[in-house]
C-alpha cells in the first residue's frame, strides 16, 4: 500500500509541477482569456494623447471680417473650418521585462493597432437636448505597427466636419453657423457660458505581431466646444 501512495504523491506533484508549468507559458503562448494588452507577449500602452491637453473645438478667424466672439458670419474670407484630429503616442513592451527579451526581429517583435472605436460621453455642461453619441465611431480605420521597446505615433479624427456642423442642430442651425440661435445668447455674440466640454473615450484594437488575438487599449481624451478662436 505505501508504494501506491508514494505512486500517487508522485504524480500529483507531477501534475502540479506540470500546471503551475501552463500557467507560467499562458502569456506565452497564447492563452489569453481576456482582452487587456497587459495579457500579450508584447504589451502596447498608450504614452500621450495630444500632447498631454485637452482638445478645443472650434472655428479658426483670423480677425479679417469681425471681432472675434462678434462675428456670426462663418465661411468668409477670415475663417477656417477646421477638423479637428490628435496625435497618439504609443510603446511596446516585453509582457515580462525582468524575465523576457524579444529580439528585435522575431515573430512577437511589434503590436499591430488595427483599428479604434471612438464612444462619446458628455459631461455636466453638455446642454441637454445635444446627443453626442451619434457621432461615435465604430471600427474607425487605423493601422499602426509598434516595434518593441520603441514609439509610435498615429492621428485620430475626433470632430470632423459633419460633426460641427451639426452638432447643435437640435437647436434649428449649426452652432459654428449663428451662435445667436442659442438660448440666453444675443444675436451674433457667444458667450462663455455657452461652451460645454464632453470626453472622447478612445478604444484602440490590435494583436502583437505573432498572434491574431485581439485586444483593447483604452484611453481618451477631453474636448471643449466652442464658437471661434483667433488664429494666432
Amino acid at each position: 500500500m505505501s508504494v501506491h501512495r508514494e505512486d500517487d504523491t508522485v504524480r500529483t506533484r507531477v501534475l502540479t509541477a506540470a500546471l503551475a508549468l501552463l500557467l507560467g507559458l499562458a502569456p506565452l503562448i497564447g492563452c489569453e482569456s481576456g482582452n487587456d494588452s497587459e495579457w500579450q507577449r508584447v504589451v502596447c500602452e498608450v504614452e500621450l494623447v495630444n500632447e498631454g491637453a485637452p482638445l478645443v473645438s472650434a472655428y479658426v478667424v483670423d480677425g479679417g471680417d469681425g471681432i472675434i466672439g462678434f462675428d456670426p458670419l462663418t465661411g468668409t474670407s477670415d475663417d477656417t473650418f477646421p477638423f479637428d484630429q490628435i496625435a497618439v503616442s504609443f510603446r511596446a513592451r516585453p509582457y515580462s521585462v525582468s524575465t523576457m527579451t524579444i529580439p528585435e526581429d522575431s515573430a512577437y517583435s511589434s503590436f499591430i493597432i488595427t483599428g479604434y472605436n471612438l464612444v462619446w460621453r458628455t459631461s455636466t455642461t453638455n446642454p441637454d437636448s445635444l446627443d453626442l453619441t451619434q457621432y461615435n465611431v465604430t471600427n474607425g480605420s487605423l493601422y499602426l505597427q509598434v516595434p518593441i521597446n520603441a514609439d509610435a505615433v498615429s492621428a485620430v479624427m475626433v470632430v470632423d466636419r459633419a460633426m460641427k456642423g451639426g452638432v447643435l442642430a437640435a437647436f434649428e442651425a449649426a452652432w459654428y453657423a449663428d451662435p445667436g440661435n442659442l438660448p440666453g445668447s444675443f444675436p451674433g455674440f457667444w458667450t462663455d457660458t455657452q461652451d460645454f466640454t464632453a470626453i472622447a473615450d478612445l478604444q484602440f484594437i490590435g494583436h502583437d505581431s505573432g498572434s491574431r488575438h485581439e485586444t483593447v487599449i483604452n484611453s481618451g481624451v477631453g474636448v471643449t466646444f466652442t464658437y471661434a478662436l483667433a488664429a494666432n
